[in-house]
């Protein structure tokens, strides 16, 4: 089973919490039939289990094989909320589904990534404290699901580089032990 449908309690599913996450994106930056290197990003993230009020140390490496200067990076935690409802008609009986998106938290930082270098930016993103919490495996009508966004947009070619991935937020914090 995997790690993200697990109950907190569960040994296994907090050993998953406090392993690395690790995002890749590439784009190539095309003009109608040509094509030029673009960006490739690699972001690091210490783990994938947080608490409200918890900062999140967002480490990435950006191959900028561009001949621009890229010069905003974006962090984001997207929240998806469902919520599901029992519905009783004339002839029949069924469960409707209403979803919900909305940024939790944005933040862009200023960086200096010079063009065809690789360049490594250590950011954090510090997540809200009043959070609802990702495990509400017990309730049957709603489901909540972070995400985690880095973004680089580059203007002069219309093109953004984009890496996500499944966060949790919990109660307990998690601890890396080595």
């Amino acid at each position: 089973m995997s790690c993200q449908k697990k109950c907190v309690s569960d040994p296994i599913y907090s050993f998953c919490l406090q392993l690395p996450l690790k995002l890749t994106a590439e784009k190539e930056i095309s003009y109608w039939c040509w094509k030029m290197p673009g960006i490739s990003m690699n972001v690091t993230v210490d783990k994938s289990g947080f608490v409200p009020g918890e900062d999140i140390i967002i480490t990435s490496e950006i191959d900028n094989r561009t001949m621009r200067v890229l010069r905003i990076i974006c962090y984001s935690i997207a929240a998806e909320i469902k919520y599901k409802a029992f519905v009783q008609e004339a002839l029949c009986d069924h469960y409707r589904e209403f979803i919900e998106n909305s940024e939790v938290k944005k933040m862009e930082a200023v960086i200096e990534a010079p063009p065809r270098e690789v360049t490594k930016i250590l950011g954090s993103l510090q997540l809200p404290k009043p959070m609802f919490i990702s495990d509400m495996s017990r309730c049957k009508i709603i489901s909540i699901s972070y995400q985690l966004h880095v973004t680089i947009p580059i203007p002069a070619y219309h093109v953004t580089v984009s890496a996500s991935a499944p966060i949790k937020i919990g109660t307990i914090p998690v601890h890396i032990s080595l």
